[in-house]
């Protein structure tokens, strides 16, 4: 039995912690596999994920796309519907008696005026004194009995002008609420500018203190021209003639253009309702070396309602017409005049026209285009023959729809209907 431990078995405090702290380390040292485990767990989702955005990117990016080409099928969206309305043809040749408000169709009238100068040389100076003249409309509303004016009448503008008629003028009677009316040219009682007026009333100061001062008077609607008493420069005849052709053939020119650019659409102005008249006048220029040529040039004209008369042929001509909406398509091509009469009154300036028309003329019914498209509004595609025969005036129609798988129509305001 050994007392002391030997030495090679020998065992301190130092050693046995130091094992301790050995079989520590290396059961810490076998920890370090848990990590790993849990680093390759990470990667697995991670690829399940990426997977999964993935697939809701792609599917974002289509959804985007079809979303965008709906937009733009969208905004090119159209529906037109084109259609050819009934058409024939008549030969016309007849006369109908037309008034300013009844008759067998009611016209107006239309004045355009212009004027052009040009410089011409002076060969001395003169003393020029003429009138102004001018017409007016005598009105009666007194009786329904004619009254017979007098040679000379004197007609007075409220400052005290006087014009007068050189001629008898009997002015009709009154019919029912309307007064009888004469237009007849007057001229001033006195050379001078002054007498250039603008349309005016007129008073008959000779029927003052009788019964008939309220209820005959008379009424200008243009201005009176002409009147002058100056020193004006004197040019040659030659001269003078030369520009007064010239800008005459101007201003005919430029009036015919622009009576076309004034009258509105559904009025018709024809040739033979049409009444050029020129004045000219030889001013001073800026020197009395030249002198200035001016012409003035009105033209005057009649007018009448396409459709209206359009309508009076229809039912004239045709013994199946409703009185649906019509319009003559070859105006122009017809042969209108106006019945002249013995004293060569121009037509515009006459109370009652007897019109004559003759030709082949080209009747076409008139397309609501409003009505259609109202019709049509948010209705089924394949009711368009239902709904397109409530109009006889269509002879065919056409439809084009983009996108072509649409099944109704839209709202009226996004419809086009083109009428060939």
């Amino acid at each position: 039995m050994q007392d002391i431990t030997p030495p090679n078995n020998r065992r301190s405090i130092r050693s046995i912690v130091s094992s301790k702290k050995q079989r520590s380390n290396e059961a810490n040292e076998g920890t370090y596999q848990i990590p790993i485990t849990v680093q390759r767990t990470d990667s697995f989702f991670s690829e399940k994920s990426k997977k999964r955005m993935g697939l809701w990117k792609w599917g974002s990016i289509a959804i985007a796309v079809l979303m965008i080409v709906l937009f733009v099928i969208n905004i090119f969206s159209s529906t037109e519907i084109i259609i050819t309305p009934e058409k024939t043809t008549v030969e016309v040749d007849s006369s109908y008696q037309s008034l300013p408000t009844g008759g067998d169709i009611s016209f107006e009238t239309v004045t355009l005026e212009s004027q052009i100068d040009r410089v011409v040389p002076a060969t001395g100076e003169e003393l020029v004194e003429e009138r102004a003249t001018g017409f007016l409309t005598v009105y009666n509303e007194y009786s329904d009995e004619s009254q017979r004016l007098i040679p000379n009448t004197r007609f007075e503008t409220p400052e005290g002008l006087i014009f007068r008629t050189p001629e008898v003028i009997i002015v009709p009677g009154r019919s029912g609420n309307n007064p009888g009316s004469i237009t007849v040219q007057v001229t001033a009682d006195q050379p001078g500018s002054e007498y250039n007026i603008p349309s005016s009333e007129f008073k008959l100061p000779g029927l003052s203190g009788t019964d008939f001062f309220e209820d005959i008077y008379a009424r200008s609607t243009e201005s009176f021209t002409g009147g002058i008493a100056d020193v004006i420069p004197v040019v040659s005849d030659a001269d003078k003639a030369t520009a007064e052709s010239e800008l005459q053939n101007d201003l005919k020119e430029n009036l015919q253009k622009d009576v076309v650019v004034n009258i509105p659409d559904e009025l018709i102005l024809f040739s033979d309702g049409t009444y050029l008249e020129f004045q000219t006048r030889v001013l001073s220029g800026d020197d009395n070396s030249t002198g200035i040529i001016r012409v003035v040039g009105k033209l005057h004209g009649v007018l009448f309602d396409k459709n209206s008369l359009s309508s009076l042929i229809a039912g004239n001509y045709l013994e199946d017409y409703d009185g649906r909406d019509v319009l003559i398509e070859n105006f122009q091509e017809l042969n209108v005049s106006f019945e002249s009469d013995e004293n060569n009154v121009p037509v515009y300036q006459k109370d009652s026209i007897t019109l004559q028309v003759s030709g082949n003329a080209n009747i076409v019914w008139v397309i609501d285009k409003d009505g259609v498209k109202n019709s049509l509004e948010r209705q089924p595609r394949r009711d368009i023959s239902i709904i397109l025969a409530k109009y006889p005036e269509i002879s065919e129609a056409e439809v084009r729809i983009f996108p072509p798988w649409k099944r109704s129509f839209p709202v009226a305001q996004d419809i086009k209907v083109t009428v060939n």
